[in-house]
């Protein structure tokens, strides 16, 4: 299921340590990489790159806390969606 690949998506992360990183550390690092991929790629034909790269990582990351906020939460941790605030 969509769930289910979602989830073992995320799982990667969590194999890594990732519940453990720093968050000034995970700050640091994507700063570095946004800062060094404008200092590399800059504004190739018109598109700043950063920028978009940074609203593509950001909107699928939304888009699949919001999924599994709706689909998966029951699931996930025996509970339904908070407050039932998004309808099917």
């Amino acid at each position: 299921s969509t769930s289910e690949t979602l989830i073992s998506f995320i799982s990667v992360l969590d194999s890594y340590g990732a519940e453990e990183w720093p968050l000034r550390t995970v700050a640091a690092t994507s700063a570095a990489f946004f800062l060094g991929m404008r200092y590399t790629i800059g504004h190739r034909n018109k598109v700043d790159w950063d920028a978009c790269i940074h609203a593509i990582i950001t909107g699928v990351g939304a888009a699949i806390c919001v999924y599994l906020n709706v689909f998966a939460a029951e699931h996930m941790t025996g509970v339904a969606e908070p407050m039932g605030s998004i309808g099917h």
